[in-house]
């Protein structure tokens, strides 16, 4: 709940949250990631022997390529921005040394154990391999640690944020064209979660 008040934190997020989903969309595109359920399907990897039974259920009916997990990555930047934040905070506070270090080791054991669960989730959902939410953790951490460098987003004006949005926009539209000029099929996903 603290997070609304302290106005770097909240823009921190805001910015992680759309840069990342931002980015997620642009690399999927991209690195065609397969899906367990689709892949399993497909594959010649298991020769004449039977290939394992994966259950799908609507909650598992992803529709996009899979990589990099989308869930791992998010969670991985907010998580990010957030312990970041605590630990500002209680530096600012000069938090006494001990203190400080057990919630230093604490906060990081707590993100990595909420990433855990998350990646956990989706693979045992068959939704990611594990080399796609691996993926997400490392280019979430990578987006939200850039981003918490950049000191121009508490300053900016009204104008720049729709000049970046705009952008954003334009280069996921544009690249979206670019592709499919190219002759590659961006729904290539939508047959196989069809069909699976």
């Amino acid at each position: 709940p603290w997070f609304h008040l302290r106005r770097d934190t909240a823009l921190r997020l805001i910015w992680v949250a759309v840069i990342g989903d931002w980015l997620n969309l642009v690399l999927k595109w991209v690195l065609f990631g397969e899906r367990p359920y689709w892949w399993v399907h497909e594959t010649k990897f298991y020769g004449a022997g039977p290939a394992p039974s994966l259950q799908q259920f609507p909650i598992t009916c992803e529709t996009g390529p899979g990589s990099p997990s989308g869930h791992a990555m998010g969670a991985a930047g907010v998580w990010y921005v957030m312990v970041t934040a605590l630990l500002s905070i209680a530096r600012e506070k000069q938090c006494p040394p001990l203190l400080y270090r057990i919630l230093y080791i604490g906060l990081w054991m707590l993100m990595g154990l909420v990433e855990l669960v998350v990646c956990m989730s989706r693979v045992y959902m068959a939704a990611h391999f594990p080399h796609q939410v691996i993926a997400g953790i490392i280019t979430g951490t990578l987006v939200a640690e850039v981003v918490s460098k950049e000191k121009w987003i508490y300053s900016a004006s009204l104008k720049k944020y729709f000049l970046i949005t705009l952008f954003l926009t334009s280069f996921a539209v544009g690249f979206y064209v670019l592709l499919k000029a190219l002759d590659v099929d961006l729904l290539w996903t939508m047959e196989k979660a069809q069909k699976w």
